[in-house]
């Protein structure tokens, strides 16, 4: 599976926990998915949600680090195939909640580009089936509003 996403800030959080200060942005990712599972022609899978990502790590001056993770929806085209070989007896839904998990780790200095370390979960979580898949990937993420703070 190929993903190509993108995202837009909703809004920087100001929270107060237990006396510590978090500011979390949040976020309304999407991200379009090629799937190509080599015994078929490559098809499409659509994911939206709503995300919090956590970016005010205290050791941000050695390696800047995010944290991201939410809920949303997704909608392949067709039913995966390992979705099909772990479920034979069941019937399997195109529509799937979408749980994004995602650490992102830069340069201080360059903290726009990032690495980032991903699990792209989709799973029917009983409402529209039993079961789901999972995807662990690397990338790379650009973000046009990240600078360098001294």
């Amino acid at each position: 599976m190929y993903l190509f996403s993108a995202s837009y800030t909703l809004s920087d959080l100001d929270l107060a926990i237990l006396n510590r200060r978090f500011c979390p942005q949040l976020e309304l990712p999407v991200v379009l998915g090629v799937v190509d599972e080599q015994g078929r022609s490559p098809f499409l899978s659509y994911n939206a949600g709503i995300t919090l990502r956590w970016k005010d790590f205290p050791f941000n001056r050695v390696v800047y680090t995010n944290f991201e993770s939410g809920i949303g929806l997704s909608y392949n085209e067709h039913v995966l195939a390992i979705e099909r070989e772990r479920h034979m007896r069941r019937d399997r839904s195109h529509l799937k909640f979408y749980w994004p998990i995602q650490l992102m780790l830069a340069h201080p200095k360059f903290r726009q580009h990032q690495l980032a370390v991903f699990i792209h979960h989709q799973s029917g979580g009983h409402v529209f089936d039993v079961g789901g898949s999972n995807l662990i990937g690397i990338g790379y993420r650009h973000v046009f509003r990240e600078r360098r703070h001294d």
